[in-house]
């Protein structure tokens, strides 16, 4: 992606950050609320995250993957059904990528990279929590692995 697109998708959450802070009035309070995810695809590949709400709005997430590729990032909960645990979102993700050698060794070679998800998030009563996104992967290189390509999802 170019730099213009970048900038075009940066806007775009800024924007959505803007907006829903200010719009609808959530009944359930989420604020403080911890899920912890076992994660196939995204950045990481396989591996976990954590997701904590800073308030019914916005969550902070951070993930760890099994080839030490790993993520810091946020969401901004955009719809939420009335009187529901179920939201759509919207998230900017920055991510560090370590090029994956299938016989095993590691070149040690890492990339940085940006993924832009648009999400779905279900939270059970019990506190199972399932979530599934897609969205465009901005990366400096395609080293023809899933974390390195221009869209994918989790």
């Amino acid at each position: 992606m170019t730099e213009k697109s970048l900038t075009i998708l940066l806007m775009l959450f800024i924007y959505c950050s803007n907006v829903n802070l200010v719009a609808q009035n959530n009944s359930v309070d989420q604020r403080g609320r911890t899920s912890i995810f076992l994660q196939f695809g995204g950045p990481e590949m396989l591996g976990g995250h954590v997701n904590t709400f800073l308030n019914n709005k916005i969550s902070v997430n951070a993930g760890l993957g099994f080839n030490m590729d790993a993520h810091v990032g946020s969401n901004i909960y955009i719809v939420k059904g009335e009187n529901s645990r179920k939201y759509m979102y919207v998230g900017l993700q920055l991510s560090t990528i370590q090029l994956f050698i299938l016989d095993g060794s590691n070149s040690g070679i890492r990339q940085l990279g940006v993924y832009f998800p648009i999400g779905y998030q279900s939270m059970a009563m019990k506190g199972f929590t399932f979530q599934i996104d897609v969205g465009p992967n901005i990366t400096k290189e395609n080293w023809s692995q899933a974390n390195t390509s221009p869209f994918f999802g989790s």
